[in-house]
């Protein structure tokens, strides 16, 4: 992908995106401990700094132990190679989909 203004759009919107997703599936209170995190998230997105706020957004998800819905591993792999993000900042994201989980609880 040429690296252009649509690039720098696209990959702010999918950080976004993410951000928001992953904000989806926390509880009120992780949500409120995350908060100075999710801050310099959103800084570094407003600076455009994605690779940063991609990094942060791993280590949130990591930090939560939070259950990624399978849906979103391309994405995030995909974001990854864009910015050149080492496989190690984001290797150990845990997915799952929830419709497995009910199904494994209940």
């Amino acid at each position: 992908m040429k690296k252009d203004e649509s690039y720098y759009l696209y990959l702010e919107t999918e950080l976004l995106n993410l951000r928001d997703a992953i904000m989806s599936l926390l509880t009120r209170e992780d949500i409120l401990l995350l908060e100075r995190d999710f801050k310099q998230i959103d800084q570094f997105i407003h600076v455009g700094e994605y690779g940063l706020a991609f990094e942060d957004l791993c280590a949130v998800i990591k930090d939560a132990n939070v259950l990624i819905p399978s849906r979103f591993k391309q994405k995030i792999f995909t974001l990854s190679t864009l910015m050149d993000i080492e496989e190690e900042k984001w290797a150990n994201i845990q997915y799952g989909d929830a419709d497995n989980l009910e199904k494994e609880s209940g």
